[in-house]
């Protein structure tokens, strides 16, 4: 693996992340993931894990050969429609729902290579989070979970 690949890699680790909505006990944990085929970055991204609520968000944009998708995904509680916004976006807007995937209970996705919106929402949920907003399966029922990070991400290696 070359150095640059490496940097790339360590540059990605980062901590925990907190959630303002949530009470005590109650912190998301957050993971970075980079995939690298032949060195060449192929797929970015970030999860986020409540373990307390049994929640997890997907953030990832990957390199499919034919395009590159962006994808929202959400796992472990039942929900029909979910919502993430940023400073300066809305998944709303942006993503179309897609099926499921393994374990997902909910997913949307778009191929945005041609714009700079994907790289725009990895970056604004690294910098200053977003709002995760989700629909309870009976439809019913909306809960909302902020995500806010406690600072910027750590980028020395």
């Amino acid at each position: 693996m070359n150095t640059a690949a490496r940097s790339l890699i360590a540059a990605a680790l980062i901590g925990g992340c907190a959630t303002a909505a949530a009470p005590a006990g109650e912190a998301w944990q957050t993971t970075v993931a980079i995939e690298l085929r032949a060195g060449t970055p192929s797929r970015c991204a970030i999860r986020y894990a409540m373990p307390a609520r049994g929640l997890v968000l997907s953030v990832e944009k990957r390199n499919t050969g034919d395009a590159v998708l962006t994808a929202v995904a959400v796992s472990g509680v039942p929900v029909t429609d979910a919502r993430l916004r940023t400073a300066n976006l809305d998944t709303a807007s942006l993503l179309k729902p897609a099926a499921p995937q393994r374990d997902e209970r909910w997913r949307a996705e778009a191929g945005l290579e041609d714009s700079d919106s994907g790289a725009l929402l990895m970056h604004d949920l690294a910098i200053s989070g977003g709002e995760l907003q989700l629909v309870a399966a009976n439809g019913t029922r909306r809960s909302r979970c902020r995500i806010r990070c406690r600072a910027r991400w750590s980028r020395s290696i």
